[in-house]
């Protein structure tokens, strides 16, 4: 296949460095004509730009200072991502929240593979920062009640507290109180040390367990025996 495509080129050049030019296309472009390197141009230059064309997209490169961090579609989804994150992390401390980082854009073609989705943008943004994380909330009937490293880790501790009120013959437990876990993005500072939160935790929650009991119960019965019409019971 690709001899084929190789002699085809060949032949592709030999054609137009060989092909007569009427005088009236001017002196330049019959000069151009009859060199074989502007005749292997002419057939090399579009074979390769088509496919790049074809695998390549416009779109922009984001830069943190002079570090490249990927590519986009556009800078409104940039301007989203990063009011997002710093929206987050303001309310996650209670403070206002900027990128410790100046952001920057270059309008190019890139191929495809290097476009960023939403979380992989976000993901970007949050290590470059060097202060930020994708931690877990623990909130109680609406406040907040403790700040994990992960959601794997607030579960964990989670667990710890009902078993604390269950034993092996519960066969299910959960919390009086309404519990969630949310995952946000903050500083990684908020986090709280794990035995500390499960302290907190355990103070604050409350255990319903479900036990299933299996028993024997013994049904009195009678005889009744029937003789000649006669019936009589024990």
């Amino acid at each position: 296949m690709f001899v084929c495509f190789a002699l085809f080129l060949d032949r592709a050049v030999t054609f137009v460095w060989d092909a007569p030019l009427r005088r009236r296309t001017g002196g330049v472009i019959h000069a151009l004509a009859r060199s074989r390197a502007a005749s292997a141009a002419l057939i090399f230059i579009p074979c390769f730009l088509l496919p790049f064309s074809l695998l390549t997209q416009k779109g922009v490169l984001i830069l943190a200072g002079d570090k490249p961090l990927g590519f986009v579609q556009d800078a409104d989804m940039l301007s989203g991502t990063v009011q997002e994150i710093e929206a987050s992390a303001s309310a996650a401390s209670g403070e206002t929240y900027s990128l410790p980082f100046s952001l920057s854009t270059r309008s190019m073609r890139a191929p495809l593979c290097e476009f960023l989705d939403e979380n992989a943008l976000r993901t970007a943004l949050t290590e470059q920062s060097g202060e930020l994380d994708t931690l877990a909330v623990i909130s109680i009937d609406g406040t907040r009640a403790g700040v994990c490293h992960n959601a794997e880790e607030a579960q964990t501790l989670l667990d710890r507290v009902k078993r604390l009120y269950t034993t092996q013959a519960d066969s299910s437990a959960d919390f009086v109180q309404q519990v969630h876990v949310d995952s946000v993005v903050a500083e990684s500072r908020l986090a709280g040390e794990p035995q500390t939160v499960f302290e907190t935790l355990s103070d604050r929650l409350d255990v319903r367990a479900r036990r299933s009991v299996t028993y024997t119960e013994t049904i009195p019965f009678g005889t009744v025996t029937r003789e000649n019409n006669a019936e009589y019971q024990d």
